[in-house]
């Protein structure tokens, strides 16, 4: 009886992640879409990103403010709400499957 215990458990437990990252998903998609929204993403008009440096410590990079790359902001913007799309569309399937439904 605890072997079904564990393994409803660990099924609750993958919904929940999934539900989870559905909602990031939707607040992500949001502040793609308007940048300055009351999302908790504050996707702005400048990228960042993380790199790790010659010493092996991590920095964060601005695209445009740090390295003067302006050209690319929107064109990044569009590809991720478009896997953002996508993986929405993933989770809900997964969803479906692990709650058993057929729609």
């Amino acid at each position: 009886m605890s072997e079904l215990r564990e393994q409803a458990m660990k099924h609750i437990l993958m919904v929940e992640k999934l539900k989870e990252q559905h909602a990031e998903l939707e607040d992500l998609a949001a502040a793609l879409i308007e940048p300055f929204s009351d999302s908790h993403f504050a996707f702005g008009s400048d990228i960042e990103i993380g790199v790790w440096d010659k010493r092996g410590m991590k920095c964060r990079v601005l695209l445009e403010q740090d390295l003067g790359i302006t050209n690319i902001q929107e064109e990044l913007r569009g590809k991720v709400l478009a896997v953002t799309k996508d993986r929405k569309v993933e989770i809900e399937n997964e969803l479906k499957k692990l709650i058993g439904g057929n729609e």
